[in-house]
């Protein structure tokens, strides 16, 4: 790999990074992954409490980056933080579902018990109690500011895609957030969870 086309490559914004060719080009795709790899290592592994399985995921996150970097787009000053981490907690979560639905026969099938890892089933006890409360609280916002929070953070639009599907301006759809995130900063002030100083910081 050219040192100098690596070199150049990380001075480039995600959205410049996103424009080249990812498969094709190893410079663009380890810079990226440089970029990313740990931050979304630490949050998934933190979900976990499985550094095993979260290494999988995070390289499977980072995979599918590349295959379809042609289909995602980042607005001015944007960068891949967001979409990236709500990858990587969609992953997480769908891999707990898989273990909670597998651990669920275990009290009729003793024999199969050795081959569930209980440190997942309390992980994923813990995310499902902490998204009951987190759903709990949006659902204390305005209809419009939860609107907005939602398509945010469930659907994963930007604030101008937001601002189209609801026919207001971008600028409403970015105070409206900001409004959202202030509320849900204080109702959960004290709480200590990576997941959720993600899901209220961007």
């Amino acid at each position: 790999m050219d040192k100098l086309a690596l070199q150049t490559m990380q001075h480039l914004s995600d959205r410049e990074l996103l424009s080249l060719n990812i498969m094709d080009d190893q410079a663009v795709s380890k810079t990226l992954f440089n970029r990313y790899y740990n931050k979304i290592f630490s949050f998934s592994n933190y979900l976990l409490k499985n550094s095993e399985i979260a290494k999988e995921i995070c390289m499977d996150v980072m995979l599918k980056l590349f295959e379809k970097n042609n289909s995602i787009s980042l607005e001015d000053g944007q960068n891949l933080k967001p979409y990236l981490f709500r990858a990587t907690k969609n992953a997480v979560l769908n891999h707990l579902r898989s273990v909670k639905i597998f651990t669920s026969s275990i009290d009729d099938n003793p024999s199969i018990h050795g081959l569930c890892d209980d440190s997942l089933t309390d992980a994923a006890m813990d995310l499902k109690e902490l998204e009951a409360k987190i759903s709990y609280v949006v659902n204390k916002l305005p209809e419009q500011r939860k609107k907005i929070f939602i398509l945010s953070r469930e659907e994963e639009l930007t604030y101008a895609e937001i601002a189209e599907r609801l026919n207001i301006s971008v600028h409403t759809v970015r105070n409206q957030m900001a409004a959202s995130l202030q509320f849900l900063r204080k109702e959960f002030q004290g709480v200590n969870s990576l997941y959720l100083l993600f899901l209220i910081s961007f």
